[in-house]
């Protein structure tokens, strides 16, 4: 498949601090759907996920609409702050995150830096399965909220699995250390 151009649709960027490290979350949104709405569907998600994450700091919102090259920023709408353990450093790296494909085959993924690892019943195969956590149905339910929103590159809406993955990414593991 032919990788599409990055800048195939609107996105907005959500920089935010956890356990002393800058990350940054981002949603795809496209006509009828608005940056605005993709601020509730992240507000809504790092709420529900609050008790399985350590301290979220927001710095900031970033927008960069369909088919040009610059973010501007713009006002975040949500809370400041979500949670409030500040972490450990190692646990930047640990994430939750939802994926999702869309009818023509591209794949979505929406990622949260900071994760409490190892939740109470989460098993051993880092897959949280939402008849087990109600934040995972909380999440999904925001994903899927708003047509035009929480979209693959492709523009199209879709399909989420019914599970967040949690893991420890490499990249932040070597950086930590």
């Amino acid at each position: 498949m032919a990788p599409l151009p990055a800048n195939n649709t609107g996105v907005l960027f959500v920089d935010y601090s956890t356990c002393g490290e800058n990350h940054t979350a981002q949603l795809r949104f496209n006509s009828p759907g608005t940056y605005l709405d993709c601020m509730i569907i992240l507000d809504a998600m790092w709420t529900s996920m609050v008790a399985f994450l350590y301290q979220v700091d927001i710095i900031g919102a970033r927008v960069r609409l369909g088919n040009t090259n610059v973010s501007n920023p713009v006002t975040w709408t949500g809370d400041a702050q979500y949670g409030g353990d500040p972490g450990p450093h190692y646990a930047t790296a640990q994430y939750v995150d939802f994926v999702g494909r869309s009818s023509g085959g591209r794949r979505v993924r929406v990622e949260f830096f900071g994760a409490i690892a190892y939740f109470d019943g989460g098993g051993d195969d880092y897959r949280f399965q939402a008849a087990d956590f109600p934040f995972v149905v909380d999440c999904l339910t925001a994903l899927t909220s708003d047509p035009g929103n929480a979209i693959a590159i492709d523009g199209l809406e879709p399909s989420w699995h019914q599970y967040g993955n949690g893991g420890v990414n490499a990249y932040w593991r070597n950086r930590v250390r």
